[in-house]
């Protein structure tokens, strides 16, 4: 909350580009941009928290050319394809067992 008051008396002297004030919201910035977002979640400003999240961010998202020695966008699909096939059968399910558990629970679907 501290930096908050520094950065409203940053405000009411009319932004000044130079001095005290702006060495100490220079010097935590990154506080700054993290409280304001906190302050945005904790107010359920969605949009907000985005907003300041993209600034921080910036607009340029890199793709990534390899994952786990397979290079381009085709063969990495391919592979978080095959991976997620892998994980979601990799447990058995049984449809009468899952009957039983859910009854059992008292969840009615």
């Amino acid at each position: 909350m501290e930096l908050f008051v520094w950065h409203r008396l940053w405000v009411d002297n009319g932004r000044p580009s130079q001095g005290h004030i702006v060495k100490m919201l220079k010097r935590n910035q990154n506080k700054l941009m993290s409280n304001k977002m906190a302050v945005s979640l904790q107010s359920n400003c969605k949009r907000s928290f985005w907003q300041e999240a993209k600034r921080i961010i910036g607009n340029s998202l890199s793709a990534v050319n390899s994952i786990d020695s397979v290079n381009g966008s085709d063969q990495i699909g391919n592979l978080f394809a095959y991976n997620y096939k892998e994980l979601f059968t990799s447990v058995s399910y049984d449809s009468i067992e899952m009957k039983n558990l859910i009854s059992k629970m008292g969840i009615w679907l």
